[in-house]
C-alpha cells in the first residue's frame, strides 16, 4: 500500500480522482491505482495537520508515503511542470528503478513561509539545492519516527525568478497588473495539477511493476 500526502485538497483532487473504489475513512482517503491500494491523507498548508499524518501512519503502516504537492525552483533550469525528487528527504534506496519517472533529483530546502523571487534568487546563488516546499521535512521526520520509507516528488509550480502572486496568499492587490498575475498564475496550476496526477500515476504504476502490489490492513486498536 502507498500513501499519498498533499498540503491541500486542491493539489489533490485531480490524483484522487484516478482512483478507483474510494472509500473516505475520516479525514482521509482509501482507493485503488493499477492494482495498488494508494490512501490519500491532507496535511494542510506547512504540516498543520501532522496529527492526521501520524494517525494514518500508526494504523496503516504502508509500503511507501509519497510526499508530494508543489515546489518553487531553486534552479534556472528547472522551470514550472517538471517533476522533481528531493534525495535529503527522501528514504528510498535511489537506485530504484521507479525513480527514473523524475525530471530532476537534488537538495530541496525546508522554508515556513512561501518563499519570495528575492529569498530563492539569493539561496539559489550561495547553494546547489533544487527546490524549496513547506511540508517535505516535516513528512520525512515523521515517517523515519514511523520506520515508513518516504518519497519526496513534487511538481515545480514556480521558477527561481517568479513569486507566486500575493493575491493567491490573501494579501491585498497593490496594483493593477497584481491581478493579472494571479488570473495568469491560477490558470497555468490548473494545468499543472492533471499533470502532476499524471506523473503521480505513472510513478506508482513503476512502484507497483517493481515491487509488487501489497494490500494493507488495519492495525487493531486496542
Amino acid at each position: 500500500m502507498i500513501l499519498v500526502t498533499f498540503a491541500l485538497p486542491a493539489e489533490g483532487e485531480p490524483f484522487v480522482r484516478r482512483l478507483h473504489r474510494r472509500v473516505r475513512t475520516g479525514s482521509s482517503l482509501l482507493g485503488e491505482l493499477h492494482r495498488q491500494q494508494v490512501g490519500v491523507v491532507y496535511v494542510g498548508l506547512g504540516l498543520k495537520r501532522r496529527d492526521v499524518l501520524e494517525r494514518y501512519l500508526e494504523r496503516w503502516r504502508p509500503q511507501l508515503v509519497i510526499c508530494s504537492g508543489f515546489a518553487g525552483s531553486l534552479r534556472s533550469l528547472v522551470w514550472p511542470g517538471d517533476f522533481v525528487v528531493a534525495r535529503n528527504f527522501s528514504t528510498v534506496d535511489p537506485a530504484q528503478p521507479y525513480l527514473d519517472q523524475a525530471d530532476a533529483a537534488g537538495d530541496f530546502r525546508e522554508v515556513h513561509t512561501v518563499a519570495s523571487v528575492a529569498a530563492k534568487a539569493e539561496w539559489a546563488s550561495r547553494s546547489s539545492l533544487l527546490a524549496v516546499d513547506m511540508e517535505s521535512a516535516g513528512v520525512s521526520r515523521i515517517c523515519t519516527e514511523f520506520r515508513v520509507p518516504v518519497l519526496v516528488a513534487r511538481m515545480i509550480s514556480d521558477g527561481v525568478d517568479q513569486d507566486i502572486p500575493g493575491l493567491l496568499l490573501g494579501r491585498a492587490p497593490q496594483r493593477p497588473r497584481e491581478l493579472v498575475d494571479a488570473v495568469w498564475f491560477a490558470g497555468r496550476m490548473l494545468l499543472l495539477r492533471p499533470r502532476l496526477a499524471e506523473r503521480l500515476s505513472r510513478l506508482i504504476h513503476e512502484f507497483a511493476a517493481t515491487t509488487g502490489a501489497t494490500p494493507a490492513t488495519p492495525r487493531s486498536r486496542r
